[in-house]
């Protein structure tokens, strides 16, 4: 049988050690609930941003009614000093 009173056996220090651990423990458990809200926060965010983003882009290849046409590109004849790679 254990004395509570006698310091050898190390019974007397299980109170604080409880005591301890629970603290750490509820710490912990409210760091983690922490950074996963911020997280999911954060990635919820950026999801907006995109799609905010993205309405605001006109297609590509596609112009409004107030914007002029896009200059139209046609290739450059090439001339035999163009050409020197394959001679």
């Amino acid at each position: 049988m254990k004395n509570k009173g006698n310091k050898g056996d190390g019974s007397i220090f299980l109170g604080q050690v409880t005591l301890e651990f629970t603290l750490v423990f509820v710490i912990m458990v409210a760091l983690l609930a922490g950074l996963l809200s911020l997280w999911k926060w954060s990635s919820d965010n950026i999801i907006k941003r995109q799609i905010d983003y993205n309405s605001t882009r006109a297609a590509a290849g596609q112009i409004s009614a107030a914007e002029e046409p896009p200059a139209t590109y046609e290739a450059q004849q090439m001339t035999e000093k163009d050409v020197y790679l394959f001679k």
